[in-house]
């Protein structure tokens, strides 16, 4: 073992084995240790540092093997900022056939190293349908479910292949550590069990990680059995490289050392006693930190320009099993001339004199040069609206300094920042002048000269579409980046829209009759008769519109074939008249919410063979609140409710409409929208009992661990000297997810008769 990793778990994951296939044994005579283990920062610390690892392979096949893992990079995953290892498995046998395996995977973390999906060299897809769940710390006997992997033949999502469920088990061995026991149960993509594996490592007090097997059994009727043993590791480690490099000439005196190994070491080995640095004969003060293979040594101070300095790594470093380097490790390098040019700013965000600015903007200025962070601060950094300081923190990465308003910016105001002379270099060289620039917040409100009934966006289009009873019964295409609007004239008075998942059509619900309309023309085609007063309705891209009665207590879906007029009603079980409704973007199911019932619950329709037919509901009655709406993700993978809580919207039974978390922090929903491209939720919160204004603002979400990011303050209507709240109605994102419209109403007490309008962040 050159190296240890968390990369154990679910080792062979990334490969079939055929006609391949002992267990593992817990450590006799084990103490139960009394400690908390972090489990959390040891996966982190495990996966930072990459492994090669060897394996001694038992059971129904006899040999070896290897898995390989990459130190982590920077990488994206279903479209957010991620942390991606490469990972490569190979097995060699000696009396089975193929007598050679071998497959790669690609493992994606987010920025606190939970795992987020896996990317096969097949092309299998696999992500997590709710966030999983890795203890901060663990004692022996805490088990428990860490989360479920869907996985998909490729990453367009369409076909599922099965799912694998990972379990953990703490278990005793020493007074000072524990076995670390992760389970990985897989299942085909009818739910049947295929295999089991588990996988022990040693965790340490300090969180280290040290693999020490692997028990691998196949399921349905397979006798395929591996029992792979870590083979014990007695190579010496080595340094890869150096930074600065040795004989370098053009190093800054505000430069870091850093040492990278050849495999992962024992931090209690890698101090300030093992990793030097000389002025001649004179230790220079500085600390040492380890992490991912690297070591770093921070001088206390800035070096000494125009000198040189030796460093060395001694021998008594030691890697993770205990070897010591052979020999020391030196190296020498010159520092560069002292810095006498003052830094400068480069280029700012926003741009100076730009308008339009988004109200949540951060305020960014990007040096010339590193600066010294001590002299970056509020301080040196400020934003005012007009002489009035705005109230914010400042912070600093790499060469660029952020500014972030405490509270939003007000909409269609001047704003000025300015970075002062106060601001040096990591040499101490102050700039010349101060440097100031300025820019306009966006957010005022385009008022509409029609009120709204119901609304959906078109992001083939980029239009959103709404429909009115005053001033006239019409269907509105407006566009909100240009603020213009095409009416279409409806002859009945309209109770709810959709719009067809190619954004191209569009259905008004009417009492007893649907509209339907080309929206690429803006022409009504034709209105259909439907035996219902339409409270909710859903337009498929399977020539069907269904309609979703508002009264009559138990009732049917209605289904119209566009075609042909013809009117269906739904199989199965009835639902609850007063039911919304939400089209899977798949296209094959509708999911609803009933109302007027207690406890409200969510369900599930077929609508694959063009009727609708009841499928089942969820598995919770009462378990979690509901509240009778509900939206769907846009990759459709989650069902956000009224009340806030979330649920896995997938196409087997057994984990469709399971609970998956709830939105951090929120009573109701008012309206919610997904971007994919992004990663983000856009939600309007709605009023409770205790509460009216809770709609005057929106609450953004990352949509991986369903956290609160920020909440912007919705703008007020103005009528002559007054200004009235602005309620938030509906919001949707534009289809790459660059900018949020929200439609929002005047309060009550502003008397306007055409009360609603649109703001654009």
């Amino acid at each position: 073992m050159k190296a240890t990793s968390y990369v154990l778990i679910s080792l062979f994951s990334v490969i079939a084995l055929a006609s391949c296939g002992g267990g593992g044994s817990t450590s006799g005579g084990s103490t139960t240790s009394s400690l908390s283990f972090p489990l959390q920062s040891g996966i982190k610390a495990s996966v930072e540092q990459g492994a090669s690892i060897d394996f001694t392979v038992t059971g129904t096949c006899s040999g070896t093997a290897n898995i390989v893992s990459s130190t982590p990079i920077s990488s994206t995953f279903e479209g957010i900022a991620a942390i991606s290892s490469a990972g490569a498995t190979t097995l060699n046998f000696t009396n089975c056939t193929p007598s050679s395996i071998s497959g790669t995977a690609t493992e994606y973390f987010d920025s606190n190293y939970v795992p987020l999906g896996t990317i096969k060299s097949d092309g299998e897809y696999g992500i997590y349908m709710a966030p999983p769940v890795i203890p901060v710390s663990v004692k022996v006997g805490d088990s428990g479910i860490i989360g479920t992997k869907t996985f998909y033949a490729d990453n367009t999502k369409t076909l599922i292949t099965g799912q694998e469920v990972i379990s953990y088990v703490i278990e005793p061995d020493t007074a000072n550590t524990a076995i670390l026991n992760m389970i990985y149960k897989s299942y085909n993509s009818r739910g049947i069990l295929t295999s089991t594996e588990q996988d022990r490592s040693r965790i340490m007090a300090d969180g280290t990680l040290n693999p020490i097997s692997a028990d691998i059994q196949f399921a349905n009727g397979s006798t395929t059995h591996l029992v792979l043993q870590v083979t014990p590791d007695t190579t010496a480690p080595t340094v890869l490289s150096t930074n600065p490099t040795s004989s370098s000439a053009t190093v800054t005196p505000a430069a870091t050392l850093t040492a990278t190994f050849s495999e992962a070491m024992d931090p209690a080995t890698v101090t300030t006693v093992e990793f030097i640095l000389k002025n001649g004969a004179t230790p220079v003060s500085g600390t040492v930190t380890y992490g991912g293979r690297t070591a770093t040594f921070t001088p206390a101070t800035f070096l000494t320009p125009s000198t040189v300095y030796t460093a060395m790594i001694t021998m008594s470093v030691k890697d993770l099993a205990g070897n010591a380097m052979s020999s020391n490790y030196s190296w020498s390098f010159m520092t560069t001339a002292p810095d006498v040019m003052p830094p400068k700013v480069l280029s700012t965000s926003p741009a100076d004199s730009a308008s339009a600015v988004a109200i949540n903007s951060v305020i960014t200025a990007t040096f010339s040069e590193a600066m010294d962070p001590a002299t970056v601060t509020t301080a040196e950094f400020g934003l005012k609206n007009g002489t009035t300081p705005v109230s914010g923190t400042v912070t600093y990465s790499g060469a660029t300094a952020n500014f972030t308003p405490a509270a939003p910016l007000t909409n269609g105001t001047l704003y000025t920042a300015t970075i002062t002379a106060g601001v040096k270099d990591s040499a101490g060289n102050a700039m010349s002048l101060p440097y100031t620039w300025s820019f306009t917040g966006d957010g005022k409100i385009s008022v509409l000269n029609f009120t709204v009934v119901d609304a959906e966006y078109s992001k083939s289009l980029e239009k959103i579409v709404m429909v009115s009873s005053v001033p006239g019964n019409q269907l509105h295409l407006y566009n909100p980046v240009t603020n213009s609007d095409t009416a279409v004239p409806l002859n009945l008075t309209p109770t709810s829209v959709a719009v067809s998942p190619d954004g191209l059509f569009a259905a008004v619900g009417h009492n007893a009759w649907i509209s339907y309309v080309d929206l690429s023309t803006a022409t009504l085609i034709k209105t259909l008769p439907v035996t219902a007063d339409v409270f909710d309705i859903i337009l498929a891209g399977n020539d069907y519109v269904y309609a979703f009665p508002r009264i009559d207590q138990w009732v049917q879906i209605h289904s119209i074939n566009i075609l042909s007029g013809i009117e269906v009603l739904s199989g199965g079980r009835s639902i609850r008249a007063g039911t919304k409704a939400k089209l899977h973007p798949g296209g094959a199911a509708i999911y609803g919410a009933n109302n007027g019932l207690s406890p409200a619950d969510i369900e599930k329709y077929d609508i694959s063979g063009g009727a609708p037919v009841f499928l089942y509901d969820s598995p919770y009655h009462g378990d979690y609140a509901m509240c009778g709406d509900l939206w769907m993700s846009g990759d459709g993978f989650r069902i956000f409710t009224r009340c806030g809580n979330v649920f896995n919207a997938t196409s087997l039974q057994a984990t469709d409409m399971t609970y998956g978390g709830a939105l951090q922090n929120l009573g109701l929903v008012r309206h919610l929208s997904h971007s994919p491209a992004i990663g983000k939720l856009t939600v309007i919160p709605d009023n409770s009992w205790n509460t009216t204004i809770a709609d005057t603002e929106i609450w953004v979400f990352g949509y991986n661990f369903l956290t609160f990011e920020q909440s912007i303050k919705l703008p007020h209507f103005v009528v002559g000297n007054n200004q009235y709240a602005g309620h938030g109605r509906f919001v949707f994102y534009n289809s790459n997810g660059s900018k949020t419209f929200i439609l929002l109403q005047a309060d009550a007490t502003s008397g306007m008769l055409y009360d609603y309008g649109i703001v654009t962040y």
